[in-house]
């Protein structure tokens, strides 16, 4: 298949899963249908990063723009569903009261979360979201039937696929062999965001290579992704504690035992990013090993 073909293909399938997510989103009766909908927005925007010359630059910038869009308007919303998601736990886990001290801040991100979504119901209604996915569609059908004269819109999808999938699983083997000596965020934060992008290689072409190899290189890279992912997000938790405190002591309702919870609370979660950090260097020796590393070589280079 011609790569302007199935890569305009691939990204109508998201754009549909944009589409059925929108009424549970409105509805608000799971929590599900806003991540999956971030998911199908930030699979297309990474899509068009990384799959290169299929489309002229000049006809996807104002989509890269509409989806980096997309993603600001829902992150806030998403990280709060998150936290209030886990709240039972964060309460078991403090001294003291727990509940009684922690139920100030959960109103209180109750209330954010709320003021969230009806900006989210507010841009899912708006002009702006219904000519993007109006426009982002014509043009989609439009590039699936015919090539344009980039560099790759005519070649097979397997040879453009492996291109990107090769080029950017060297790419997290590289940074993570050089943050693997100390705790560096950002350098974290950054080899998090482009397994993300592998990841989304490997799944938006996953039905053009073998079943047993595409699963084993998820599941090898899924290891390292979830080890990532709890350094981050108990670092994110932690900075996001520390903001809501200082908003509720501006509460004069807040007592100083809650204050007190919260920041014990933001002491666990940087306990638990340390501990998390402390495991990174085992995670990526074992996803980096000449085994592993067969595994990608064999089956996208």
């Amino acid at each position: 298949m011609p790569c302007h073909y199935a890569l305009s293909s691939v990204l109508l399938q998201n754009l549909n899963m944009l589409e059925n997510c929108e009424d549970g989103i409105i509805a608000d009766i799971d929590n599900e249908f806003l991540h999956s909908f971030r998911v199908a927005g930030r699979r297309s925007r990474s899509l068009l990063y990384q799959v290169k010359q299929v489309y002229p630059e000049s006809r996807i910038t104002r989509y890269k723009k509409a989806f980096s869009w997309l993603s600001e308007f829902t992150g806030v919303h998403r990280d709060l569903d998150v936290f209030l998601a886990d709240f039972p736990i964060y309460e078991k886990r403090i001294t003291s009261n727990g509940i009684d001290d922690l139920e100030p801040l959960r109103e209180h991100l109750l209330v954010q979360r709320n003021q969230e979504h009806s900006l989210l119901l507010h841009a899912l209604a708006s002009r702006r979201y219904a000519s993007f996915k109006l426009n982002w569609r014509n043009f989609l059908l439009h590039a699936g039937k015919q090539a344009s004269r980039t560099a790759n819109s005519s070649l097979p999808i397997i040879e453009v696929a492996n291109e990107a999938i090769w080029r950017n699983y060297r790419k997290l083997i590289r940074q993570g062999k050089v943050i693997t000596s100390g705790y560096d965020f950002e350098g974290i934060h950054t080899l998090r965001k482009n397994a993300k992008k592998l990841r989304y290689l490997l799944e938006s072409f996953k039905s053009i290579y073998s079943i047993k190899e595409i699963n084993l290189a998820i599941r090898v890279l899924k290891k390292l992704q979830d080890n990532l992912g709890d350094i981050v997000d108990m670092h994110i938790q932690k900075c996001m504690l520390g903001q809501w405190k200082q908003e509720l002591q501006n509460d004069n309702n807040v007592s100083a035992h809650t204050l007190l919870a919260i920041n014990q609370l933001g002491m666990l979660c940087n306990e638990d990013e340390l501990i998390a950090n402390r495991k990174f260097k085992n995670h990526f020796n074992q996803f980096s090993t000449k085994t592993n590393q067969n595994i990608f070589h064999r089956a996208f280079y």
